[in-house]
This record gives C-alpha cells, sequence and structure tokens, in this order.
C-alpha cells in the first residue's frame, strides 16, 4: 500500500480549529463588552471633571459681571464656543434649569442617554455666583460618579 501525498486537512482537523476559536471567542468577546463599558463610563466621568474644572469656570468668568455669575443665561452656542464638542450620548443640557447658588440640592439639567452608557444617567448643576463658579455632578448631591453604572 503507498502513502498518497497529502496536500489537505482533513475533517477532523477542521473541526479541532472550528472548536478552539470558539472556545477563545467566547472567553475573549465578554471581555473586550466589559472593556467598552468601562471606556464609555469613564469618558463620562471625564466629562464631568472638564465641566467642573474648565468649562463651568469659564463661563462663570464670562457672566460675573453681567450676571453676578450665573450661567442661567447661558445659550448652546455660548456654550459649544468653551466645549466644541460633546461626547456622544450627551442631551438636552439646560443651563437655565440649575439650582441657585444657595441651594443645596442641585437641579437636572441634562440626560445621558444609553448611548453613552449602558443605564441611562441625569446631568445636575449648582448655579455660581458672585463667589463661587457653577459646580456639576451626576446626581443632586453632585457626585462625580456616575451613579447607575458602576
Amino acid at each position: 500500500m503507498f502513502l498518497k501525498n497529502r496536500k489537505a486537512f482533513t475533517m477532523i482537523e477542521l473541526i479541532f480549529v472550528i472548536v478552539i476559536i470558539g472556545i477563545l471567542a467566547a472567553v475573549a468577546v465578554p471581555k473586550l463588552m466589559k472593556a467598552t463599558e468601562g471606556a464609555r463610563i469613564n469618558t463620562m466621568e471625564a466629562f464631568m471633571g472638564t465641566l467642573n474644572r474648565s468649562v463651568g469656570p469659564i463661563l462663570w468668568a464670562n457672566h460675573l459681571s453681567q450676571d453676578g455669575g450665573s450661567i442661567h443665561n447661558v445659550d448652546e452656542s455660548e456654550f459649544e464656543t468653551v466645549y466644541t464638542q460633546l461626547p456622544k450620548g450627551v442631551v438636552n443640557i439646560r443651563f437655565n434649569l440649575c439650582a441657585d447658588a444657595n441651594e443645596t440640592s442641585a437641579g437636572e439639567v441634562g440626560d445621558i442617554t444609553t448611548e453613552a452608557v449602558p443605564v441611562a444617567e441625569k446631568l445636575f448643576c449648582i448655579d455660581g455666583d458672585s463667589t463661587h463658579p457653577p459646580k456639576f455632578g451626576f446626581s443632586a448631591n453632585l457626585s462625580p460618579k456616575l451613579q447607575h453604572n458602576h
């Protein structure tokens, strides 16, 4: 009996390769999804930091002489001159809904949709006054961390 020169894989070899690829995919895909979710959450928390450290103080300074530091009159076009592109999923920002500066609980000023984070969130604000810039957070007590996504 003569052995022929093999030039192809056998069916069993192909099945083993497919099974191994399937096992690797079953392990890798959930880890990739979790990493993607974590990145989206970190993006929103970084956005909050930018609002508190840069955008809010700039808007406050622009309105200090006109409105005593209140950002209630900031419109979308003025906001876009300070913050050029909102993260995907941040919608309906309305600075006129910021709680007054002497309030202890913040007012709801925007929405963060599930396009941005796995569970929808809200954006809250306490307005600025003559001595303090506005403050932003993800809850009425101005938490800088997302509430429902950890």
